[in-house]
């Protein structure tokens, strides 16, 4: 599957790494294992002790993990944000599936 982007920044909200995750979870998704489950065990209070600012030292690459009410949302600087759910106590995952066209 291909999928050809080459009007940066194009469109607001057109982002082909979403556009393929959608399409690969369309056509491709028994193929892969299902996502993880969400676990309910873990107390949102827990969430405030991991937001802030996260410097992953290329080129300026940024991830702020907020809370809003009892949920967790990461994103980088530009990009929309992702709501993140939780695996664990330290463990959490996006899900893609839930990200609509714009």
């Amino acid at each position: 599957m291909t999928v050809l982007a080459n009007a940066r920044p194009g469109k607001t909200n057109a982002q082909p790494d979403r556009l393929v995750q959608q399409l690969v979870d369309i056509f491709l998704a028994e193929k892969f294992a299902p996502l993880p489950i969400v676990n309910t065990n873990v107390s949102p209070n827990s969430y405030d002790a991991l937001t802030g600012r996260y410097d992953f030292g290329i080129q300026g690459v940024i991830l702020t993990i907020s809370r809003r009410g009892t949920h967790l949302f990461a994103q980088r600087a530009g990009a929309p944000d992702d709501e993140l759910f939780p695996m664990s106590d330290t463990e959490f995952f996006r899900n893609w599936a839930d990200k609509s066209p714009s």
